[in-house]
């Protein structure tokens, strides 16, 4: 089957004869010749610039955005182009924005960017084929961003957008901001709760599997979160085994951060396993506690 969606009926007959043909018993089951594909068209222009600018920032402050600032600029001539950011500490949101051209004909707007930090590392990408690219990262400390792009139809208006969300607070700071943007980011992805209050167990490790013993109060929920410290991180994988059950996460696209929740019952004890792929791989683990009752 190659549909991405499909069903499947099964039919039960009975008869004292031979049964004929299915095609003859179902003839609107029964397929003849298929028609070639056709040409979808181009793709669906996004609207005017400004109307998506507000767009953006209003879904931003619908979901808890503290600021919101636009950078604009101009293509050039093979639509494409760079920005220099100097975003501050928190989790971003930067969207990259092209106006569509007044005239016929022009290239479909399809931008596509990634944001870099001063040392080169990937911090977001967005290969997609929407009009707008967005990329979605936390920097535990002010940072100049580059952000280049392509795919604007030709010289046309451009506007970059940055909607910044908070880091905690009681997310740890001491070791580090490439840790303290993993805790955040992992947190964000997985819109898990939000700790209030300081790790009550952490711990380091290197690349590799492993094992973590913890202590827990029974009747409490915990939050576990792991953060890559240093190296290139190709893989994370989190998992709590308390009693008889078994919570994991897992990441490979972007693999800065994991996070997972869990409540004791009666358990004084948990078994936290941890695997950090890639090269010079270090990382930071921290156990929160939330409260009583489910998380």
């Amino acid at each position: 089957m190659r549909s991405p969606r499909g069903a499947i009926e099964i039919l039960v007959a009975r008869s004292p004869a031979p049964l004929g043909d299915h095609r003859e018993a179902l003839p609107e089951r029964a397929f003849g010749l298929v028609a070639p594909r056709g040409n979808p068209g181009r793709p669906i222009e996004p609207g005017p610039l400004a109307e998506r600018t507000v767009r953006a920032e209003e879904r931003a402050h619908a979901e808890g955005a503290e600021r919101f600032t636009r950078v604009p600029m101009v293509a050039s001539t093979e639509g494409a182009g760079e920005y220099q950011l100097r975003l501050g500490e928190g989790c971003h949101r930067v969207q990259i924005m092209a106006a569509v051209p007044p005239t016929f004909p022009h290239r479909a707007t399809d931008v596509d960017a990634e944001a870099r930090d001063d040392a080169g590392r990937v911090l977001a990408r967005d290969r997609s084929e929407t009009a707008d690219a967005r990329l979605d990262f936390c920097l535990g400390e002010a940072t100049r961003v580059t952000v280049p792009y392509a795919g604007a139809a030709g010289m046309v208006p451009m506007m970059a957008t940055d909607a910044v969300w908070p880091i905690p607070r009681a997310v740890p700071n001491h070791w580090g901001a490439r840790t303290r943007a993993g805790f955040a980011y992992a947190l964000r992805r997985r819109n898990a709760p939000e700790p209030t209050t300081a790790p009550v167990f952490e711990s380091l490790g290197v690349a590799g599997p492993t094992l973590v013993p913890i202590t827990l109060e029974p009747g409490r929920c915990y939050l576990a979160a792991l953060a890559v410290a240093r190296g290139e991180s190709r893989g994370l994988r989190l998992a709590a085994t308390v009693g008889d059950r078994y919570v994991r996460d897992e990441v490979v696209d972007r693999p800065e951060g994991a996070v997972l929740a869990f409540c004791a019952e009666s358990e004084e004890s948990a078994r936290i396993d941890i695997e950090a792929r890639g090269s010079g791989v270090w990382w930071t683990f921290a156990l929160f506690a939330l409260g009583g009752g489910e998380p």
